[in-house]
């Protein structure tokens, strides 16, 4: 047989959500009034705290401060390759004009105008500015590795420098206080002036047209009452219980139940 539990329910929100400050702080400005309807990241309220924001000013000079440090290694590296660089052309220029002047020699030596020891000279001077040029090159190449390293290790300290002022600039944004969800804000009762801590909560927002039934439900019933079973309202409207809450209060228990359809 089919047992009915006859039940006065009470109508509720669908989803609630709570509204808890980030930062403590002085209550400076309410935004909104309670009651009135909201859109996710509203600011509710404006919070006042000098000492974060000093520390908030602080912390943002030290991060600006590195980020110039880590400029002027950018810096540095550049003016490093481009002087090697420089180098590198010097040298290519003092080779060629070096094998210049000992192709000259050997042609005058061919003639019999310039001696062995004429051109020796010269042959040596060519030889050392392409040894020179080879060092350098070689060089080069080491460089642009421990370059590329050095850059890219700095490269990842400017992105850890820039999330860390980002993560500062938030730690100042948390003094607004904002709407968690759209809906109706309710049992937001803070006043100017007030002193409020780290997590307090402020109130709620709660969710519009979506609303769930609240019922309490003599204990004799606990172990009978179950998620999924049916009930019905007055007018015929269906419901399915959605939560069961097993702790009892006064002889009674919580039961959540969910229209089947849109509510009426």
């Amino acid at each position: 047989f089919d047992d009915y539990v006859p039940v006065r329910a009470t109508v509720a929100p669908g989803l609630t959500t709570l509204v808890a400050a980030m930062s403590g702080g002085q209550v400076q400005k309410l935004l909104v009034q309670d009651g009135a309807h909201v859109t996710v990241d509203q600011p509710l309220a404006q919070l006042a705290n000098p000492e974060l924001r000093l520390n908030v000013l602080t912390q943002e000079a030290q991060i600006a401060g590195q980020l110039g440090d880590v400029s002027a290694q950018d810096l540095s590296i550049e003016r490093n390759r481009l002087d090697r660089s420089r180098e590198i052309a010097a040298a290519n220029y003092d080779l060629i004009k070096a094998r210049r002047d000992l192709a000259i020699r050997q042609q005058l030596h061919d003639k019999g105008i310039v001696s062995d020891a004429g051109v020796k000279s010269f042959e040596e001077e060519a030889d050392y500015q392409r040894a020179r040029l080879a060092q350098l090159q070689s060089g080069q190449g080491a460089e642009s590795r421990i370059r590329a390293t050095q850059e890219a290790r700095l490269a990842d300290t400017r992105t850890r420098l820039s999330q860390s002022l980002a993560a500062v600039h938030d730690n100042l944004d948390s003094l607004v206080i904002r709407a968690p969800a759209s809906g109706r804000l309710t049992n937001f009762s803070i006043q100017p002036g007030q002193t409020l801590k780290s997590g307090d909560s402020v109130g709620q927002v709660d969710s519009q047209g979506s609303w769930k039934l609240v019922a309490d439900i003599d204990e004799y019933y606990l172990g009978r009452v179950a998620v999924g079973q049916k009930a019905v309202a007055d007018g015929g409207a269906a419901l399915t219980v959605s939560k069961v809450l097993p702790a009892v209060t006064d002889g009674h228990f919580r039961t959540e139940l969910r229209f089947d359809s849109a509510p009426p």
